[in-house]
């Protein structure tokens, strides 16, 4: 039988970041098998803020920024950029820094 052992405060974080991420169940169920492993690893019992905060923030393969944006009218969605989308701003960023310095 698969059951999560956490308390109020995890199982209430959990549903937040859930619909603040606006997580598949998919992905839901990859970050708890994932908190749990960290759980079992620290030889824990229950799975604690730390195990799951830990789970949600861990870099992705490939890394990459999350952005949270808000259209005006107050609407959030989640944009994911990866490394190799971000390397342009970088060396544009990087050469306007050089230049501003001499």
């Amino acid at each position: 039988m698969n059951t999560v052992n956490w308390g109020k405060e995890e199982a209430e974080y959990m549903e937040n970041i859930f619909k603040l991420k606006n997580l598949s169940m998919r992905t839901y169920h990859k970050i708890l098998k994932l908190a749990r492993t960290i759980a079992d690893l620290e030889e824990e019992e229950k799975i604690n803020m730390n195990h799951l905060a830990e789970a949600v923030f861990l870099p992705r393969p490939g890394g990459g920024i999350v952005f949270l944006l808000r259209d005006k009218n107050g609407k959030e969605k989640n944009i994911e950029l990866s490394i190799r989308e971000l390397l342009p701003f970088s060396r544009g960023f990087s050469e306007t820094i050089k230049g501003n310095s001499g």
